[in-house]
């Protein structure tokens, strides 16, 4: 029972996210017609600005969320702007291909730029042990 419970937890994490990316793209989609499928990629930069700003130069986590936030809210613009307005009038189809094309140059250049390793960085979450109702939480099979 208690393990069932650990892994409800854990679900709730990734169902969050893909929840999030699903609104987005409904959103996205309602008010423009068009399925973006860049706009995880958009994300993508958002996070390794956020390690650039974070980690590679030690700045501290709210100024790092907010560049974060702001790159990826401009290159979203830039991409609105210079590509997508443009093809007003183009058909549905190519407008997709449009997305996915943004969404291939980006995972290029980030695997061009970081490799394949994964990025590490510190949790802005408490990491140690909390007490719930009285009770601290069970030690993990991963030792945290």
């Amino acid at each position: 029972m208690a393990e069932a419970f650990r892994f409800a937890l854990l679900g709730l994490g990734a169902g969050g996210l893909y929840a999030l990316a699903a609104i987005g793209l409904v959103l996205v989609y309602r008010g423009s017609g068009v399925v973006n499928f860049a706009q995880t990629a958009m994300g993508m930069v958002g996070a390794y600005t956020y390690y650039e700003v974070r980690v590679r130069h030690g700045l501290p986590t709210a100024v790092a969320l907010f560049a974060g936030v702001a790159v990826s809210a401009a290159l979203s613009a830039g991409f609105h702007v210079t590509i997508m307005r443009r093809m007003r009038e183009a058909s549905d189809l190519a407008k997709i291909i449009a997305t996915l094309a943004f969404l291939l140059v980006l995972a290029a250049a980030a695997s061009l730029i970081y490799g394949p390793l994964t990025r590490l960085v510190p949790s802005m979450l408490p990491t140690n042990r909390v007490t719930i109702f009285g009770r601290r939480s069970a030690r993990t099979a991963c030792g945290s």
